[in-house]
């Protein structure tokens, strides 16, 4: 197939045009191609010109053809020109077929200035009021500013649509530059961007309070349109129609999941499992899985999402979808290096996301996410705290270079990061300035429902109880409370940073209550979550005269973080531990604790300075004192 096809073809049309036959006869493949090569007899009427130019473009040997479709045309048409004598049907024949062929000739340029018409109704400013009034209904907190903010970032989430897609279809249909398999891929790349906003959408219009809370959040949490210039991928083997309703599909079940709305998300799930079956479907399969692994994530399930993640990414690697498996494998660094307490598997699936991600050619917002998370593993169980804030502030710089609220959005998550290595560093009043700005940030991006900020209004709490000025932090601490029972949220932490602030204030019984909630809220969690109410209840009973009572709780807590837990934290328990045992009369044992703890905190002293110096010296006081 090719340019010299393309004439043979041609000049069997003309053939038939001008005769009302075919210029070979068979009825099977094998006479065709015997009469293909014996030269085909036109009539008399006919000019010999135009009968030695058609058998020329008729010949069985591509190499005796013209040497391109435009010089055959010109051949015909100084044989027009020079007979003007000619019938008018053979006239008539000769030029439409020589013109059609002109025109066939023509670079196709089909217009690239559909993508209004290929958004649709997705989102439209003219939605705005109905958004408005939607939110007001169902009793948002400056109903009118909230709709405002929500309508703006989808308003420019659709010029950013528009944009990508017009760029998209020009760089194949005006530049030449992208074939167009890479269109095909592209496009359905903005179907799936233009669908998880229509979803969105239809769920605001029909939510509840906390759908319309979380609206902002979600809109912004969405992936970016503009990645779509530069996705690769196999063409779909699907039809059009099929992939169309899997789109729908997936993209409500993804907006579900940013909404929080996970029981209406897990009835949708078997309904889309059902539609994605057969090898035509697998990059949607692998999309599916990722989703299911997600939510399992956010619910808790730690090990389902494990396995659901490594399904994911072995169907997108099958699908030879490199940015799905690289999406699974991101979050699998948290699911395996954080929640399930295996963080040199975290390190190892952020070495299978950067490859994927090399090999599609490099994608920004993914590749900050990478390093986001891997920042957090590293930080939390490991203890690596210079590499953690080297990662993380790589991580920000990538999403200053994109563009709009959400990238912000995505910048604010990093500085929680960087803030929480500040505080792990024993520089807390530098954590301390950040926490409040984000606090100040996240009301100003979100309102003061957002579901982000309980954990930015613990940490201010937490700072400020860690820099001895308890009074202070308390009200942050019940407003961080208060907001995640209002959300339905687990509350387990909470509760558990709200005993330490009452503790340092001199209410021990109040504190004890506070954490024995929290354990019973992190009963279902990981044991690393466990440890800290447990720490927080030896804590308590230590501070209330009790420490047989407290060497229990304090004992499993050091078990529980020996393996899963920062150095900082394994050191505060095995010095409460030591504390309870040395008011219990095992000395022996609570000097080998308390020599343990002093080492971790002595080095991280020597490193960071901060808070550990205080905490060194508290250490060795006890250690030296006469007893």
């Amino acid at each position: 197939a090719g340019e010299l096809s393309d004439q043979f073809s041609f000049c069997v049309t003309l053939f038939e045009a001008l005769c009302g036959v075919r210029p070979f006869e068979g009825k099977t493949v094998g006479e065709l191609l015997a009469a293909s090569a014996r030269a085909p007899l036109l009539p008399a009427k006919v000019p010999s010109t135009i009968t030695r130019a058609l058998a020329r473009g008729l010949s069985v040997e591509p190499t005796e053809r013209f040497e391109s479709l435009h010089a055959l045309l010109e051949a015909l048409s100084r044989s027009l020109h020079r007979r003007p004598w000619q019938p008018a049907a053979l006239a008539a024949a000769l030029v439409l077929c020589v013109a059609g062929a002109a025109l066939a000739l023509r670079p196709a340029r089909p217009s690239c200035a559909g993508a209004a018409e290929a958004w649709g109704e997705a989102w439209s400013a003219r939605a705005s009021p109905i958004l408005a009034a939607q939110f007001e209904h169902v009793g948002v907190l400056e109903a009118a500013s909230r709709a405002a903010d929500v309508s703006r970032a989808l308003t420019q989430r659709r010029e950013q649509w528009l944009g990508s897609w017009t760029e998209v279809c020009e760089a194949t249909h005006v530049q030449g530059h992208q074939s167009a398999a890479l269109l095909d891929v592209r496009m359905r790349c903005l179907g799936d961007r233009r669908d998880e906003v229509a979803a969105l959408t239809e769920l605001f219009s029909h939510g509840e309070r906390p759908v319309a809370d979380r609206a902002l959040g979600a809109v912004l949490s969405l992936p970016l349109v503009e990645s779509c210039k530069t996705a690769r991928g196999e063409e779909s083997l699907a039809p059009p129609a099929v992939l169309s309703q899997v789109s729908s599909q997936l993209a409500r079940l993804s907006a579900l999941d940013y909404l929080a709305l996970f029981d209406e998300a897990a009835k949708l799930v078997p309904v889309v499992r059902a539609e994605v079956t057969g090898p035509a479907l697998l990059p949607q399969r692998a999309r599916l899985l990722l989703l299911e692994g997600k939510l399992a994530s956010h619910q808790d399930d730690s090990t389902g999402a494990e396995r659901l993640l490594n399904e994911a990414a072995a169907a997108a690697v099958e699908a030879h979808d490199d940015l799905t498996a690289a999406d699974a494998w991101i979050a699998l660094i948290r699911v395996t290096g954080r929640d399930l307490g295996r963080p040199a598997e975290g390190r190892r699936w952020a070495h299978y996301a950067e490859a994927a991600l090399r090999r599609a050619g490099g994608d920004g917002e993914r590749e900050a996410l990478r390093l986001r998370q891997l920042s957090l593993v590293i930080m939390t169980l490991e203890g690596n705290l210079e590499e953690a804030l080297g990662l993380a502030r790589e991580a920000r710089r990538k999403f200053e270079v994109l563009n709009g609220e959400h990238a912000q959005f995505q910048r604010i998550i990093c500085d929680e990061v960087i803030a929480g290595i500040f505080f792990d560093m024993g520089h807390v009043d530098e954590a301390l300035a950040m926490h409040l700005e984000l606090v100040t940030a996240t009301e100003r991006l979100f309102g003061p429902q957002h579901g982000g900020l309980p954990i930015a209004k613990v940490n201010v709490g937490e700072d400020l109880v860690v820099l001895g000025r308890p009074a202070e932090g308390l009200p942050w601490l019940r407003d961080a409370l208060a907001l995640v029972i209002a959300q339905k949220a687990a509350d387990g932490y909470f509760r558990h940073r709200l005993a330490a602030a009452q503790r340092a204030l001199g209410e021990p019984a109040a504190a004890l209550e506070e954490d024995s909630r929290a354990l019973a809220s992190l009963q279902q969690g990981p044991g690393y979550w466990r440890s800290w109410a447990l720490t927080g209840q030896g804590l308590d009973l230590l501070a209330l005269g009790r420490p047989r009572e407290a060497v229990v709780p304090l004992a499993e807590a050091v078990e529980l973080r020996l393996n899963d837990a920062p150095p900082t934290e394994l050191a505060e328990s095995r010095e409460a531990l030591a504390r309870a045992l040395w008011a219990t009369g095992d000395q022996a044992r609570a000097r080998t604790l308390m020599s343990q703890s002093l080492e971790v905190i002595a080095s991280n002293a020597a490193r960071y300075g901060g808070t550990f110096t205080r905490r060194r010296d508290a250490l060795q006081a006890w250690l030296a004192a006469p007893r």
